[in-house]
């Protein structure tokens, strides 16, 4: 299992890391390391057309989950955030 913590506000639920030793990672593509998954959010609403934080082609939608990943070459998204390709 991948040990998570987790926060909750209105419309907003965070996972993130707790445990830095289990890591999921993202390959490929543009990406010349692997990245490590540090953060899962979800952002919804109450009505069937407005909860995401970005729009499509202007419309909205009930949910939205943004995966967050940083650099492998760093040892920490606190690091990673301070270069412009350390977090996708």
């Amino acid at each position: 299992s991948y040990p998570l913590l987790y926060t909750h506000s209105i419309g907003v639920l965070r996972f993130a890391a707790s445990d830095q030793t289990a890591k999921w990672r993202v390959t490929g593509g543009p990406l010349k390391r692997p990245y490590i998954l540090y953060e899962i959010k979800f952002h919804w609403g109450f009505t069937s057309v407005e909860g995401s934080e970005h729009k499509i082609k202007g419309a909205s939608y009930p949910l939205e989950m943004q995966l967050y990943h940083y650099d492998s070459q760093f040892d920490s998204p606190d690091e990673a955030v301070n270069y412009p390709d350390g977090i996708a």
